[in-house]
């Protein structure tokens, strides 16, 4: 699994997603973000189980894409910080493990970070006909 986001969409989705995320919960999980794959299409999602907000990335490269990537909030926000044009990746690396890189003042990022078992993530979302 390997995705790339332009960090400006990064950004952007990482302004309205975390007021749903919980700071304080039961469920460790819901202090995560989920990547989701769909068509051909990425999203990230965040949840309270009251409240699911989604963002639709536009500009994203997908490649060998799971169909869930559950991160925790934490290994996320520092990644807005930068050049909105610069890329952000994330990449497996084993069954429990993710590389993310970015570059920062011309010189490239590289961390590490456990994902959550997408199995975990609250199946919350529902379709509302308007």
């Amino acid at each position: 699994m390997k995705i790339e986001i332009p960090r400006a969409e990064l950004k952007e989705a990482l302004q309205g997603l975390p007021r749903v995320v919980s700071r304080k919960t039961t469920l460790p999980i819901l202090q995560a973000l989920c990547f989701q794959a769909s068509g051909g299409a990425l999203t990230l999602a965040a949840t309270d189980i009251e409240e699911h907000l989604t963002y639709r990335f536009t500009k994203a490269v997908m490649e060998d894409m799971e169909s869930l990537l559950v991160l925790d909030l934490k290994h996320l926000l520092p990644l807005a910080k930068g050049a909105d044009a610069d890329p952000v990746r994330i990449e497996s690396i084993d069954a429990v493990r993710v590389a993310i890189s970015h570059p920062i003042a011309g010189r490239e990022i590289r961390t590490t970070a456990e994902r959550w078992d997408p199995k975990e993530w609250p199946c919350t979302r529902v379709e509302l006909k308007t």
